[in-house]
């Protein structure tokens, strides 16, 4: 029996913050720097957090060689913020079938799990901690790891491949996310996709990129785990 490796994407796949990472960047940003206008409107979504600070501060014209300070000065604060508002009380909410999908695997023999995810590892685990997924997501690749989503696949591969003490096959790695990027990051890696239109990119614009599946979100898991080869 072979063994599969599904990576999931964390906001908009598996649960939704309800806008509160976009409204603790824009605070941190606009204490800092009350003239910044522009990137405020950004779609977020499969941006790794060290992309989504270096845009807006490319956007405003922030001096280029005070950039990666000052990225890594913002991404300190907003981890602590975020973890702070979620502690106490901003508690992210699951999205359909996500409980149920995610049993599954871990209750199923040669099913392994990991995370691909622009968050930062902090931010992530405060975010699964919160719904009760935290222990079903041992490893993965993070924001901290690159700020170049199509580095992350290779590193959680290799990561659940040390963690998980055996080799998985390209043919049995799925990445399941709801952007564009996502899906982009899959191919370039020579892995599957499953996108799922539970974010904000429309349905449209996910079965442009080619995914191997698509679903409107992960409601019918049954459905999901036969894309997916995974059987009890």
């Amino acid at each position: 029996m072979h063994s599969t490796l599904v990576l999931f994407d964390i906001d908009g796949t598996l649960l939704t913050s309800r806008g509160l990472s976009r409204r603790v960047f824009k605070e941190i940003m606009l204490r800092r720097f009350p003239h910044f206008e522009n990137g405020f409107d950004l779609r977020y979504s499969g941006m790794t957090d060290p992309q989504i600070v270096e845009t807006i501060l490319e956007m405003n014209h922030f001096p280029v060689e005070e950039r990666a300070a000052q990225t890594e000065s913002i991404l300190t604060e907003f981890v602590d913020a975020l973890c702070s508002e979620i502690y106490n009380g901003a508690v992210p909410a699951l999205l359909p079938g996500v409980k149920q999908l995610v049993d599954h695997c871990v209750q199923t023999e040669h099913c392994y799990l990991g995370l691909v995810t622009g968050n930062m590892m902090q931010s992530a685990q405060a975010k699964l901690r919160a719904v009760d997924l935290y222990e079903a997501f041992p490893l993965g690749a993070f924001g901290n790891d690159s700020k170049h989503r199509t580095d992350l696949p290779p590193l959680a591969i290799a990561r659940a491949q040390k963690y998980y003490r055996r080799k998985f096959e390209t043919d049995h790695i799925w990445v399941i996310g709801d952007s564009i990027h996502d899906v982009r990051c899959a191919h370039a890696a020579g892995i599957h996709s499953l996108a799922v239109a539970s974010g904000v990119t429309n349905m449209d614009d996910l079965q442009k990129e080619n995914p191997d599946f698509a679903a409107e979100n992960l409601e019918d898991y049954q459905t999901i785990v036969k894309w997916l080869g995974i059987k009890k």
